[in-house]
Protein backbone atom coordinates (compact mmCIF):
# COMPACT_ATOMS: atom_id res chain seq x y z
CA UNK A 1 0.00 0.00 0.00
CA UNK A 2 2.51 2.21 0.50
CA UNK A 3 4.71 1.56 -2.27
CA UNK A 4 1.45 2.35 -4.25
CA UNK A 5 0.57 5.77 -2.59
CA UNK A 6 4.32 6.85 -3.16
CA UNK A 7 3.86 6.03 -7.15
CA UNK A 8 0.33 7.74 -7.22
CA UNK A 9 2.30 10.74 -5.14
CA UNK A 10 4.82 10.56 -8.02
CA UNK A 11 2.46 10.44 -10.88
CA UNK A 12 0.97 13.48 -10.24
CA UNK A 13 3.66 15.66 -9.73
CA UNK A 14 4.84 14.51 -13.29
CA UNK A 15 1.67 15.53 -14.26
CA UNK A 16 2.01 18.82 -12.45
CA UNK A 17 5.62 19.53 -13.76
CA UNK A 18 4.41 18.64 -17.48
CA UNK A 19 2.04 21.23 -17.24
CA UNK A 20 3.75 23.98 -15.90
CA UNK A 21 6.04 22.83 -18.72
CA UNK A 22 3.54 23.34 -21.03
CA UNK A 23 2.53 27.08 -19.17
CA UNK A 24 5.83 28.22 -19.35
CA UNK A 25 6.46 27.34 -22.88
CA UNK A 26 3.52 28.40 -24.04
CA UNK A 27 4.45 31.99 -22.36
CA UNK A 28 7.81 31.65 -24.34
CA UNK A 29 6.08 31.45 -27.15
CA UNK A 30 3.54 34.36 -26.34
CA UNK A 31 6.72 36.46 -24.93
CA UNK A 32 8.84 35.48 -28.28
CA UNK A 33 5.77 36.49 -30.40
CA UNK A 34 5.04 39.54 -28.63
CA UNK A 35 9.15 41.00 -29.18
CA UNK A 36 8.54 40.00 -32.62
CA UNK A 37 5.76 42.27 -33.05
CA UNK A 38 7.24 44.72 -31.33
CA UNK A 39 10.67 44.37 -33.07
CA UNK A 40 8.69 44.66 -36.39
CA UNK A 41 6.79 48.15 -35.03
CA UNK A 42 10.25 49.66 -33.99
CA UNK A 43 11.35 49.17 -38.07
CA UNK A 44 8.33 50.37 -39.33
CA UNK A 45 8.50 53.47 -36.66
CA UNK A 46 12.17 53.71 -37.56
CA UNK A 47 11.37 53.60 -41.32
CA UNK A 48 8.25 56.11 -40.72
CA UNK A 49 10.48 58.91 -39.04
CA UNK A 50 13.50 58.21 -42.05
CA UNK A 51 10.63 58.59 -44.66
CA UNK A 52 9.18 62.13 -42.97
CA UNK A 53 13.20 63.49 -42.15
CA UNK A 54 13.64 62.78 -45.48
CA UNK A 55 10.62 64.45 -47.25
CA UNK A 56 11.07 67.82 -44.96
CA UNK A 57 14.70 67.95 -45.59
CA UNK A 58 14.18 67.46 -49.74
CA UNK A 59 11.21 71.30 -48.83
CA UNK A 60 13.89 72.72 -47.13
CA UNK A 61 16.84 72.00 -49.12
CA UNK A 62 14.51 73.39 -52.10
CA UNK A 63 13.62 76.29 -50.19
CA UNK A 64 17.23 77.53 -49.95
CA UNK A 65 17.49 76.85 -53.34
CA UNK A 66 14.81 78.87 -54.39
CA UNK A 67 16.07 81.88 -52.48
CA UNK A 68 19.58 81.48 -54.36
CA UNK A 69 17.94 81.19 -57.63
CA UNK A 70 15.73 84.00 -56.78
CA UNK A 71 18.99 86.43 -55.84
CA UNK A 72 20.75 85.35 -58.95
CA UNK A 73 17.71 85.37 -61.01
CA UNK A 74 18.36 81.86 -62.13
CA UNK A 75 14.64 81.03 -61.26
CA UNK A 76 13.86 79.59 -64.74
CA UNK A 77 16.53 77.39 -65.01
CA UNK A 78 15.85 75.99 -61.54
CA UNK A 79 12.21 75.60 -62.70
CA UNK A 80 12.98 73.43 -65.55
CA UNK A 81 13.36 69.73 -64.09
CA UNK A 82 13.34 67.78 -60.91
CA UNK A 83 15.93 67.58 -58.28
CA UNK A 84 17.05 64.94 -56.38
CA UNK A 85 18.19 65.75 -52.48
CA UNK A 86 20.91 63.11 -50.71
CA UNK A 87 20.12 62.26 -46.94
CA UNK A 88 23.60 60.63 -46.06
CA UNK A 89 23.28 58.33 -42.98
CA UNK A 90 26.34 58.01 -41.22
CA UNK A 91 27.42 55.19 -38.81
CA UNK A 92 30.04 54.99 -36.02
CA UNK A 93 31.53 51.54 -37.36
CA UNK A 94 31.94 49.69 -34.76
CA UNK A 95 33.19 52.83 -32.58
CA UNK A 96 31.88 52.72 -29.19
CA UNK A 97 32.69 56.23 -28.94
CA UNK A 98 31.85 57.48 -32.22
CA UNK A 99 34.85 59.81 -32.75
CA UNK A 100 34.99 58.87 -36.51
CA UNK A 101 31.94 58.98 -38.41
CA UNK A 102 31.33 57.58 -41.61
CA UNK A 103 28.58 57.28 -44.59
CA UNK A 104 26.83 54.09 -44.82
CA UNK A 105 25.63 53.94 -48.64
CA UNK A 106 23.22 51.33 -47.91
CA UNK A 107 20.81 53.38 -45.22
CA UNK A 108 21.30 56.64 -47.15
CA UNK A 109 17.83 57.96 -48.80
CA UNK A 110 17.38 60.97 -51.05
CA UNK A 111 14.18 62.92 -52.13
CA UNK A 112 12.80 63.56 -55.41
CA UNK A 113 11.38 67.56 -55.47
CA UNK A 114 9.29 69.38 -58.19
CA UNK A 115 9.12 72.96 -57.81
CA UNK A 116 5.92 74.89 -59.31
CA UNK A 117 5.53 78.65 -59.50
CA UNK A 118 2.24 78.99 -58.06
CA UNK A 119 2.20 82.33 -59.42
CA UNK A 120 1.83 81.37 -63.13
CA UNK A 121 -1.93 80.45 -61.62
CA UNK A 122 -5.47 82.36 -60.78
CA UNK A 123 -6.03 82.76 -57.41
CA UNK A 124 -9.97 81.78 -57.64
CA UNK A 125 -9.97 83.77 -54.07
CA UNK A 126 -9.00 87.49 -55.77
CA UNK A 127 -10.19 87.78 -59.20
CA UNK A 128 -13.78 89.34 -60.65
CA UNK A 129 -16.48 87.41 -61.88
CA UNK A 130 -15.49 87.97 -66.11
CA UNK A 131 -11.89 85.86 -65.11
CA UNK A 132 -13.81 82.98 -62.78
CA UNK A 133 -16.27 83.11 -66.62
CA UNK A 134 -13.45 82.49 -68.67
CA UNK A 135 -11.38 79.85 -66.77
CA UNK A 136 -14.27 77.75 -65.29
CA UNK A 137 -16.39 77.71 -68.24
CA UNK A 138 -19.59 79.33 -66.02
CA UNK A 139 -22.32 81.38 -67.21
CA UNK A 140 -22.17 85.03 -65.54
CA UNK A 141 -24.68 84.25 -63.01
CA UNK A 142 -22.84 81.42 -61.64
CA UNK A 143 -19.70 83.51 -61.64
CA UNK A 144 -21.05 85.99 -59.41
CA UNK A 145 -22.57 83.62 -57.40
CA UNK A 146 -19.14 82.59 -56.90
CA UNK A 147 -18.11 86.09 -56.13
CA UNK A 148 -20.45 86.59 -54.13
CA UNK A 149 -19.71 83.65 -51.47
CA UNK A 150 -16.24 85.05 -51.07
CA UNK A 151 -15.25 87.44 -47.83
CA UNK A 152 -13.74 89.73 -49.85
CA UNK A 153 -16.80 90.89 -52.03
CA UNK A 154 -18.21 94.08 -52.20
CA UNK A 155 -20.13 95.01 -49.30
CA UNK A 156 -23.85 93.68 -49.18
CA UNK A 157 -23.29 91.11 -51.52
CA UNK A 158 -23.48 87.71 -50.57
CA UNK A 159 -25.25 86.17 -47.27
CA UNK A 160 -23.98 87.45 -44.24
CA UNK A 161 -22.18 84.59 -41.85
CA UNK A 162 -22.06 82.39 -44.91
CA UNK A 163 -19.16 83.20 -46.79
CA UNK A 164 -15.67 81.87 -46.57
CA UNK A 165 -12.57 81.39 -48.67
CA UNK A 166 -12.87 78.68 -51.59
CA UNK A 167 -10.13 76.23 -50.26
CA UNK A 168 -10.05 73.54 -53.17
CA UNK A 169 -12.14 73.18 -56.24
CA UNK A 170 -14.65 70.91 -54.16
CA UNK A 171 -16.02 73.85 -52.69
CA UNK A 172 -17.09 74.80 -56.00
CA UNK A 173 -19.45 71.58 -56.08
CA UNK A 174 -22.37 73.86 -54.60
CA UNK A 175 -22.40 76.23 -57.86
CA UNK A 176 -20.88 73.74 -60.90
CA UNK A 177 -22.22 70.25 -61.74
CA UNK A 178 -19.43 67.18 -61.38
CA UNK A 179 -18.70 66.81 -64.82
CA UNK A 180 -18.53 70.28 -65.82
CA UNK A 181 -16.30 70.66 -62.42
CA UNK A 182 -14.29 67.69 -64.03
CA UNK A 183 -13.48 69.70 -67.32
CA UNK A 184 -11.69 72.08 -65.49
CA UNK A 185 -8.24 73.07 -66.16
CA UNK A 186 -6.89 72.39 -62.94
CA UNK A 187 -3.20 73.58 -63.40
CA UNK A 188 -4.58 77.32 -64.41
CA UNK A 189 -5.90 77.66 -61.03
CA UNK A 190 -5.18 78.16 -57.54
CA UNK A 191 -5.88 79.45 -53.64
CA UNK A 192 -2.64 79.71 -52.10
CA UNK A 193 -0.82 82.28 -53.92
CA UNK A 194 -2.23 84.77 -51.50
CA UNK A 195 -0.31 85.01 -47.71
CA UNK A 196 -2.55 88.16 -46.90
CA UNK A 197 -6.22 87.44 -47.86
CA UNK A 198 -6.58 90.87 -46.93
CA UNK A 199 -4.20 92.68 -49.20
CA UNK A 200 -3.51 90.08 -52.33
CA UNK A 201 -1.14 91.78 -54.22
CA UNK A 202 1.01 90.63 -57.32
CA UNK A 203 -0.19 87.27 -56.83
CA UNK A 204 -0.03 87.10 -61.09
CA UNK A 205 3.43 86.90 -62.63
CA UNK A 206 2.79 88.14 -66.22
CA UNK A 207 6.13 86.85 -67.47
CA UNK A 208 5.16 82.97 -65.89
CA UNK A 209 0.92 82.78 -66.72
CA UNK A 210 -0.06 80.64 -69.33
CA UNK A 211 -1.82 82.32 -72.54
CA UNK A 212 -5.06 80.71 -71.02
CA UNK A 213 -4.60 82.84 -68.30
CA UNK A 214 -3.39 85.72 -69.71
CA UNK A 215 -6.04 85.97 -72.07
CA UNK A 216 -9.00 86.07 -68.96
CA UNK A 217 -6.66 88.42 -66.95
CA UNK A 218 -6.48 90.81 -69.39
CA UNK A 219 -9.79 90.56 -71.35
CA UNK A 220 -7.81 89.92 -74.68
CA UNK A 221 -7.80 87.28 -77.32
CA UNK A 222 -5.72 84.30 -77.44
CA UNK A 223 -3.47 85.59 -80.60
CA UNK A 224 -3.17 88.56 -78.33
CA UNK A 225 -2.04 86.43 -75.37
CA UNK A 226 0.09 84.82 -78.03
CA UNK A 227 1.83 87.95 -78.54
CA UNK A 228 2.07 88.67 -74.77
CA UNK A 229 3.74 85.50 -73.94
CA UNK A 230 6.41 86.18 -77.32
CA UNK A 231 7.09 90.14 -75.75
CA UNK A 232 8.29 88.47 -72.49
CA UNK A 233 9.94 88.94 -70.16
CA UNK A 234 8.20 92.03 -69.33
CA UNK A 235 9.58 94.83 -67.22
CA UNK A 236 7.02 97.87 -67.56
CA UNK A 237 3.12 98.69 -68.31
CA UNK A 238 4.50 100.19 -71.03
CA UNK A 239 6.02 96.90 -72.55
CA UNK A 240 2.85 95.04 -71.22
CA UNK A 241 0.73 97.69 -73.25
CA UNK A 242 2.62 97.43 -76.34
CA UNK A 243 2.53 93.21 -76.54
CA UNK A 244 -1.34 93.42 -75.13
CA UNK A 245 -2.29 95.99 -77.65
CA UNK A 246 -4.73 97.39 -75.13
CA UNK A 247 -4.01 100.04 -72.51
CA UNK A 248 -4.82 98.90 -68.60
CA UNK A 249 -7.69 100.67 -67.93
CA UNK A 250 -9.46 98.37 -70.38
CA UNK A 251 -7.79 94.85 -68.62
CA UNK A 252 -10.17 92.28 -67.27
CA UNK A 253 -8.69 93.38 -63.72
CA UNK A 254 -7.98 96.53 -64.08
CA UNK A 255 -5.78 99.29 -62.36
CA UNK A 256 -6.64 100.92 -59.09
CA UNK A 257 -9.25 103.95 -60.44
CA UNK A 258 -7.07 106.71 -59.43
CA UNK A 259 -4.20 105.71 -61.41
CA UNK A 260 -6.20 104.03 -64.66
CA UNK A 261 -2.36 103.76 -66.37
CA UNK A 262 -0.49 101.80 -63.66
CA UNK A 263 -0.26 97.87 -63.30
CA UNK A 264 -3.25 96.41 -61.49
CA UNK A 265 -1.92 95.45 -58.02
CA UNK A 266 -2.85 92.08 -58.69
CA UNK A 267 -0.17 91.39 -61.32
CA UNK A 268 3.58 91.74 -61.01
CA UNK A 269 6.59 90.79 -63.26
CA UNK A 270 7.99 88.27 -61.49
CA UNK A 271 6.82 85.29 -58.68
CA UNK A 272 7.36 85.66 -54.83
CA UNK A 273 5.47 82.10 -54.22
CA UNK A 274 5.92 78.42 -55.12
CA UNK A 275 4.17 75.03 -54.55
CA UNK A 276 7.14 72.40 -53.49
CA UNK A 277 6.62 68.79 -54.21
CA UNK A 278 8.83 66.82 -52.03
CA UNK A 279 8.75 63.01 -52.39
CA UNK A 280 10.76 59.88 -50.60
CA UNK A 281 12.92 58.49 -53.03
CA UNK A 282 12.83 55.03 -51.54
CA UNK A 283 10.87 52.04 -51.42
CA UNK A 284 6.77 52.85 -51.82
CA UNK A 285 5.02 53.37 -48.13
CA UNK A 286 1.82 54.58 -46.92
CA UNK A 287 3.41 56.44 -44.29
CA UNK A 288 4.73 60.58 -44.99
CA UNK A 289 5.89 59.63 -48.58
CA UNK A 290 5.28 62.70 -49.72
CA UNK A 291 4.73 66.59 -48.85
CA UNK A 292 3.31 69.65 -50.52
CA UNK A 293 4.29 72.84 -49.19
CA UNK A 294 3.59 76.26 -50.47
CA UNK A 295 5.88 78.65 -49.97
CA UNK A 296 6.15 82.79 -49.83
CA UNK A 297 9.92 84.74 -50.62
CA UNK A 298 9.04 88.09 -49.85
CA UNK A 299 11.59 90.50 -51.46
CA UNK A 300 12.98 91.57 -48.20
CA UNK A 301 12.92 89.24 -45.18
CA UNK A 302 12.75 85.44 -44.28
CA UNK A 303 10.52 83.20 -46.26
CA UNK A 304 7.05 82.10 -45.24
CA UNK A 305 5.15 78.46 -45.14
CA UNK A 306 1.89 79.16 -46.35
CA UNK A 307 0.61 75.56 -46.09
CA UNK A 308 1.77 72.26 -45.51
CA UNK A 309 0.22 69.03 -46.50
CA UNK A 310 1.89 65.85 -45.83
CA UNK A 311 0.12 62.70 -46.98
CA UNK A 312 -3.39 64.06 -45.69
CA UNK A 313 -2.40 66.34 -42.72
CA UNK A 314 -2.43 69.64 -43.56
CA UNK A 315 -1.36 72.74 -41.91
CA UNK A 316 -1.74 76.45 -42.60
CA UNK A 317 -0.72 79.35 -41.36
Amino acid sequence: MKVRHNDDRGGFALVAALGLLVMLMAWGFYYVDYMSIDFKESLQSEDDARIRVTTRAGVYAAIGEIQAALDNGTMGEYLAGEHTYNLPFYTGDGDPEHKTLKVDAKRGTHAVVTVLDECAKVNLNHVPPRVLQALLNVDPNTARAIRRGLPSASPGDGIPGQQHWIAGLDDLRKYMKKDALEAINADLLTVDSVLDQSEPRGFINLNSASPEVLSAVLGIGMEAAQKVVAARPLTSVADLVAAAGVEPAAFTIPPPADAPASLPQEFSFDSRCYRIVSTFGGAPTKTGSQIEAVVFFPERGRYVIGAWNEMGKQETS
